[in-house]
């Protein structure tokens, strides 16, 4: 049966009931402080993540030039590779590769959170896909942007986010070791690799679409992550 993910209102429910809060509660405000730690708890994860496998978390998009294509502002960082396409984009549209900037070969490299090209070039627009920095707010009604094997994690990390608060009678460092394992495997068995060995794993396969000798990028590249 395939996995359900869970919304933001459920998943603020199950730390609530972690905690051990009834709903008329004066120590920790409802729903404010909630979605406050699991935004933070999110933020953590997805970074986390895209360190470890960031094709898992990557998206598409297009940006526009405000200077004739001398530069092209993503207005954000970004983990992992940056792919660049002539229009009409992916999978269509031409691929344009890194190079550096004194190449004589065409190509693009990042100035800061700008793209520049080794040849002033107009795109209207110029397609990417690519695993921004900044990650959405998760608010009511709005789900977040991990696998739905991160869940737990969230839920753990946030409940010992609240439990660290002062005046709060509970141990923060049960909920913290639960999310550790995880992350990380639990350690009672040997055989699990956690959330980290399950994005290593998916990392380590995404040099085989470079492997098809159909893509001018090398093979290799990608391998290992």
């Amino acid at each position: 049966m395939a996995v359900t993910r869970r919304t933001s209102e459920e998943m603020i429910q199950n730390v609530r009931m972690s905690l051990n809060r009834p709903e008329e509660d004066d120590f920790f405000q409802w729903p404010e402080e909630y979605y406050e730690h699991l935004n933070k708890a999110h933020r953590h994860c997805y970074r986390m993540v895209a360190q470890a496998a960031p094709n898992i978390l990557i998206t598409e998009g297009n940006v526009t030039s405000a200077d004739a294509g001398l530069t092209y502002d993503l207005g954000d960082f970004h983990f992992g590779d940056l792919e660049l396409y002539e229009p009409p984009g992916p999978p269509h549209g031409a691929r344009i590769l890194p190079a550096n900037p004194s190449s004589g070969y065409f190509g693009f490299w990042i100035d800061g959170t700008k793209i520049r090209f080794t040849n002033q070039t107009l795109y209207s627009p110029l397609y990417l896909r690519w695993t921004p920095e900044t990650v959405a707010k998760i608010v009511p009604k709005a789900t977040h942007v991990l696998p739905a094997y991160c869940e737990d994690w969230l839920e753990y990390e946030t409940a010992g986010r609240m439990a660290s608060k002062t005046g709060f009678a509970g141990n923060p460092d049960r909920f913290f070791a639960m999310a550790t394992a995880e992350w990380e495997g639990d350690p009672r068995s040997p055989s699990d690799m956690g959330i980290l060995g399950t994005v290593k794993r998916i990392a380590a396969n995404e040099g085989i679409q470079y492997a098809s000798g159909n893509e001018s990028r090398p093979w290799y590249r990608g391998i290992g992550g």
